[in-house]
């Protein structure tokens, strides 16, 4: 057991072909009218769709990104998305994403609202940016915790009051008839239109709702403009919602985790800067606060969960690194080198309790519970492995900080796992993901001047996909404090009074 958990290292970190071999393998896998990958069930599996726009950037690959494009696009439009609520179910059973498993996870929406923004960015698709929004808007409304934090789950499950049993996706579908009663016969006929309800229904005989038509094509069929018919739809969505809301709901798992968390606030703090929305940053700041405050021991170290104001458990190796990562995308789009100072500090945690001086990170801590052996977590999953964020963050860390101690324990994590990079590749995508970064020409992008005047130059970051570069952004009054974190912005200043921006590789 011990030797199957613990590879030899190589003596050297893989090279780019490992990239660009995995991501024909597996753009080879896609299906081509429905999405995603092999067949049914279907799960989303984001690490996988971030790691296509890499390769596909890579490589120049446009199938690649088409690939990860295509997935989301019919994920949007199926079952599988709540076009009522927003957010994601678990998978779907069938492979057009018709037919959802109605669980609904914090892990599988946070990571898919980054993968959504990247691939908007990639592919210039304004109606991903919409449904990332509508995702966060669903886990600020009902997968808030009032102390700051987010819950976990919500169940399959639920209620159905006329048979007084448990039924899954009662909660989320309707009946023709019910569309008719709550939204008028006008507004029910075009909302049917749109997401092609019948009367025999699609499940248990009731409505999935999805829809496989454009809105353009929709509003000609009822004469309307696209314009009037996105209009009645907000209205319809509205209603249904608030009535939704009065049926017996399924139950939620209101345990929050600090690594799901973690990734909660990645997905605020991202959609905050790129889609340039100030409301979602400040959600990510009371993210992060709350984890430090409440999920913190008067050591340093985190907690694991926290339920009714009492946190527990140690936290493992996926915890710190995701709350990390967090800290990380919150530091870019909040511009206080804080966040930066406070990752550092858990990093510290991770480098003196979980490092294996051969390379890469133990799920637990030196001083946490025995087990037969001490596992370290590889397989990029429904979540990344704790491994593949980790090393990401110190590729991350090294471009801020200029520390080249970080630089090398992210080598010493891909030698670690390389047996997993070359012969088991498709199951670390995160991994190769971090991999691209560090054999990429990674950019350090610095933006200089008072905050409303670098908009415009913001923007065509906010617009770009750069995977491989970090972000600082700062009043010019602010150099000398930031340089105590960030070296590198010493002596960048405003040129002739207006906002400037460096872009630098290594340094330079």
């Amino acid at each position: 057991i011990a030797r199957a958990n613990t590879g030899a290292p190589s003596p050297e970190i893989p090279g780019t072909d490992v990239i660009v071999r995995s991501g024909r393998s597996v753009v080879s896998r896609l299906d081509r009218e429905w999405g995603g990958f092999g067949r049914a069930p279907k799960f989303p599996r984001p690490a996988n769709l971030r790691f296509l726009l890499r390769y596909g950037r890579r490589a120049g690959d446009e199938e690649a990104i088409r690939a990860t494009h295509l997935t989301l696009q019919r994920m949007s439009e199926g079952g599988v998305h709540d076009h009522i609520g927003g957010g994601f179910h678990r998978y779907s059973v069938d492979k057009k994403w018709l037919v959802p498993h109605f669980e609904k996870m914090l892990y599988d929406n946070a990571q898919l609202v980054v993968v959504l923004l990247e691939t908007a960015q990639a592919t210039g698709d304004e109606s991903l940016r919409e449904v990332a929004a509508d995702t966060l808007d669903y886990l600020e409304k009902e997968m808030s915790s009032p102390a700051g934090g987010f819950f976990s789950a919500t169940d399959a499950d639920s209620l159905n009051p006329l048979t007084k049993e448990e039924e899954e996706g009662w909660f989320f579908t309707w009946t023709e008839r019910e569309l008719d009663a709550v939204l008028g016969v006008d507004l029910s006929k075009v909302f049917r239109t749109r997401y092609e309800t019948s009367r025999r229904g699609n499940f248990e005989r009731r409505n999935i709702l999805h829809t496989r038509r454009s809105d353009d094509v929709i509003a000609k069929e009822l004469g309307l403009t696209t314009t009037a018919l996105r209009a009645k739809l907000k209205e319809g969505r509205a209603i249904l919602y608030t009535h939704r809301a009065s049926r017996p709901a399924p139950l939620r798992d209101d345990k929050v985790i600090a690594a799901w968390n973690g990734l909660a606030l990645s997905a605020f703090a991202k959609a905050g800067f790129v889609l340039n929305r100030p409301d979602y940053v400040a959600r990510a700041k009371r993210a992060a606060t709350f984890l430090l405050n409440e999920m913190r021991r008067p050591d340093g170290r985190l907690f694991r969960t926290y339920r009714d104001g009492t946190p527990a458990n140690f936290a493992v190796l996926e915890d710190y690194a995701f709350v990390i990562q967090g800290l990380l995308d919150l530091s870019e789009a909040d511009g206080d080198p804080r966040w930066i100072l406070e990752a550092l500090s858990l990093q510290e945690v991770l480098e003196r309790h979980y490092m294996d001086p051969k390379g890469g990170y133990y799920a637990s801590a030196d001083d946490g519970e025995v087990l037969l052996v001490r596992p370290k977590p590889d397989y990029d999953g429904a979540e990344p492995s704790g491994n593949s964020v980790a090393a990401l963050n110190l590729l991350r860390l090294h471009e801020l900080t200029g520390e080249d101690r970080f630089r090398v324990a992210a080598d010493a994590v891909f030698k670690a796992q390389s047996t997993a990079l070359l012969r088991r590749s498709a199951a670390v995508p995160a991994l190769l993901s971090s991999l691209d970064f560090r054999t990429d020409r990674a950019f350090e992008v610095f933006v200089v001047g008072e905050e409303e005047a670098r908009a415009a130059l913001e923007e065509v970051v906010r617009e770009t996909f750069l995977p491989n570069r970090v972000l600082v952004r700062w009043r010019e009054s602010d150099e000398a404090r930031i340089a105590k974190v960030i070296p590198a912005v010493e002596g960048k200043r405003t040129r002739e009074g207006k906002p400037t921006a460096y872009v630098c590789e290594r340094g330079i």
